[in-house]
């Protein structure tokens, strides 16, 4: 399933990222163009949003905090899930509601 973002949106994210902020770099991991990639298939684990992000491992659950809020701010949520191994981090992805 797939929804898009709108350019006022992408257009937020872009600002963002010019200040500096790295929490954008994760709604990013979960966008195809302007389009959204949703669903629990589409799972990330926390160590590769970090790598892909380019957040440092330490960071990267107030990373994810940060940009789960600017989710809900736009009808979207960033969820997670513990990975199946212990010690395995936790997954996330997106969805709408």
């Amino acid at each position: 399933m797939l929804e898009s973002l709108s350019p006022r949106e992408c257009a937020e994210l872009e600002a963002a990222v010019a200040r500096g902020e790295r929490w954008p770099q994760i709604i990013r991991l979960y966008v195809d163009g302007a389009l959204l990639v949703l669903g629990m298939d589409h799972a990330v684990s926390e160590a590769r949003i970090a790598a892909g992000a380019g957040i440092e491992p330490a960071a990267v659950a107030a990373e994810i905090q940060r940009a789960a809020r600017w989710s809900v701010e736009h009808g979207l949520h960033l969820l997670g899930f513990p990975g199946g191994d212990p010690g395995g981090g936790w997954f996330h992805f997106m969805a709408v509601g």
